[in-house]
């Protein structure tokens, strides 16, 4: 297990200290590998500053040294459904974004990013938005994962927002619960 981890934002002072070019996810725990590294080092700072999403590591801190084990980027969005002619919006807390670092797989980083998500999900629930649902477009090898948190497939009549890196990963779901405490 990890210890002197903390999740914290991802802000332009660890962008600058060069701590994305020290992470690596495992070619062979992912199917995307390169966008993950490339995210981290080149889009979290300007999505967060065209308001495109928010990303969140889990730092890792010793007396001479900080790396990042894992990161997690949110955004606002919606689950859309279809259904008989009519398309209805329910608001929602993407993860857009997560990965973990290759030598820190396993170790419980990526639930503890997931659990944040629960976490900010709720409190944005419960203090500015009216979020329903966590949604996500999974890769792959990732599905197992999001399953073992109690993420769904979608079914044909729902919709999440998609990019071109992920036109090929499975949109999975989480229907918050209706009292989180």
């Amino acid at each position: 297990m990890i210890e002197n981890g903390e999740i914290v934002l991802y802000d332009l002072d660890m962008a600058r200290k060069g701590l994305a070019f020290q992470f690596e996810v495992n070619p062979n725990s992912c199917g995307n590998h390169e966008h993950y590294e490339e995210y981290i080092r080149y889009n979290a700072i300007s999505d967060r500053n065209c308001g495109l999403g928010v990303t969140y590591v889990f730092l890792q801190s010793t007396d001479d040294s900080e790396k990042i084990l894992g990161y997690i980027t949110l955004r606002a969005a919606s689950y859309i459904v279809e259904s008989e002619g009519v398309t209805y919006g329910h608001p929602a807390l993407e993860i857009f974004e997560l990965a973990v670092d290759k030598t820190a797989e396993r170790q419980g980083i990526g639930t503890n990013l997931v659990n944040f998500a629960l976490k900010t999900a709720s409190d944005l629930r419960e203090t500015f938005l009216g979020i329903e649902y966590i949604i996500l477009c999974a890769d792959k090898q990732a599905v197992p994962f999001y399953e073992k948190a109690e993420f769904g497939r979608m079914d044909e009549q729902g919709k999440i927002p998609r990019e071109q890196w992920n036109v090929n990963c499975i949109p999975m779901l989480l229907r918050l619960p209706e009292d989180m405490d």
